[in-house]
Order: structure tokens, then C-alpha cells, then sequence
């Protein structure tokens, strides 16, 4: 699955560091551009994959499961991988162009958040739901804390976070 694909890059990142190689970085991004031809345009890549072919199996994509994981890694990646730059935010150097791929899919995929991943309480539209085509899933609880994780700073994206972990 996806997820498993999001996992995988950050264990190979992790393992660059530790042994001072890029031989698993270098793999991670060529995976990562692979799954990059399949992006929608609305950020989501298929869920699930032939590992033998490197094909997806179908062409949905979303944030409940199956992607869950992948959505995480795209910004926990280069939380691992990035520099710190003077003004606390990320900053990836230009050879590390996939770790700026992994935010843009990051931030592409929140803006589809704030648009319509989400249902809001009738009776009181301060909590709203994580949803996926239209429906709650617990699974989806993840999402708020990654976007509180990503924009702590940016006040409409940490409200959204706290509306949907009221959801939750």
C-alpha cells in the first residue's frame, strides 16, 4: 500500500543518516518521483500497488487507508532530513529537490483538507469531521495533529486541526 511506501522512505532517509550514505535516500526519491507521475490534481496518489510491477492496482487515492501514512511521511521525512533555517522553518537544500516535493504534496494535500475532507457537526460547526468521499472514518484522526504539526503558526490550518480533533 501507499502507506507502506511512506514508511519505507522514512526508515531509508533514517538509515542514510545513521550510516552516512545516500544509497537509501537516493532509493526513497526514486520511489517517490515513480509515485509522482500518478499524483491527481488534487495531491492524492493511488492507494495500493503491485510491488512487482511498481503499478498501482487502481487509480483512487485518498487520506483514509492505504494513505494514511504515506500523507504522514510527506511531512515527517523531511522533518528528519531538513535543516532548521533562522526564521524555525524547513530548509532543504536544492539537492534535496524530493524533500521539497514531499512538502508541496504535503501542502497540496491540506488545502484539499481545509476544501472538502471534512463534514461539519450540524448544530455546531466548530467540530468538523475528518472525512474521506463524504465519510467519517476514525482512521482520519490523524490528520489534525499533522496539520497542527505542519502550521502551528498558520492560525486558519491550527484552527481547522482543533476543529477536526473535536471530531475525533
Amino acid at each position: 500500500s501507499l502507506a507502506g511506501v511512506g514508511s519505507f522512505s522514512l526508515e531509508f532517509y533514517f538509515l542514510s543518516q545513521i550510516l552516512g550514505t545516500d544509497e537509501y535516500r537516493n532509493a526513497a526519491d526514486k520511489i517517490f518521483q515513480h509515485l509522482g507521475r500518478y499524483e491527481g490534481n488534487d495531491g492524492t496518489v493511488p492507494s495500493y500497488w503491485n510491488v512487482m510491477t511498481g503499478e498501482p492496482t487502481h487509480t483512487n487515492g485518498g487520506l483514509g487507508s492505504g494513505s494514511d501514512s504515506f500523507i504522514e511521511y510527506l511531512l515527517k521525512v523531511p522533518l528528519l532530513a531538513c535543516a532548521r533555517s533562522a526564521h524555525d522553518t524547513l530548509a532543504c537544500d536544492d539537492q534535496h529537490r524530493f524533500l521539497k516535493d514531499m512538502l508541496r504534496l504535503y501542502h497540496k494535500i491540506v488545502k484539499l483538507v481545509r476544501s472538502e475532507h471534512f463534514v461539519l457537526k450540524k448544530g455546531d460547526s466548530s467540530i468538523a469531521y475528518p472525512a474521506d468521499n463524504a465519510q467519517y472514518y476514525q482512521l482520519l484522526c490523524f490528520v489534525p495533529g499533522l496539520i497542527a504539526l505542519g502550521k502551528v503558526a498558520d492560525m486558519p490550518d491550527f484552527a481547522l486541526a482543533v476543529s477536526l480533533i473535536q471530531g475525533c
